[in-house]
C-alpha cells in the first residue's frame, strides 16, 4: 500500500479502519508501512501464506 493511498483513505473515511489487509511475510515484512500505521493505531493483516512453500520457514 502506498502512503498516498492510506492518506486518501484516512481523509475520506467516517470510521477509521483498525486493520488493513496487505501482502506481508518474512521476505516482505512491510516494516515501513507498519511504522506509518502505528501513528493511527492501525494493524496489518497479512494475506500471503507464511513462507509460500519455503521449507526452511517451517516451524
Amino acid at each position: 500500500m502506498k502512503e498516498n493511498h492510506l492518506k486518501k483513505i484516512l481523509e475520506k473515511c467516517e470510521i477509521k479502519p483498525t486493520v488493513i489487509q496487505v501482502e506481508a511475510h518474512p521476505y516482505y515484512p512491510q516494516n515501513e508501512l507498519k511504522e506509518e500505521l502505528k501513528k493511527d493505531d492501525i494493524k496489518i493483516q497479512a494475506w500471503y501464506p507464511l513462507g509460500h512453500g519455503d521449507a526452511s520457514l517451517n516451524l
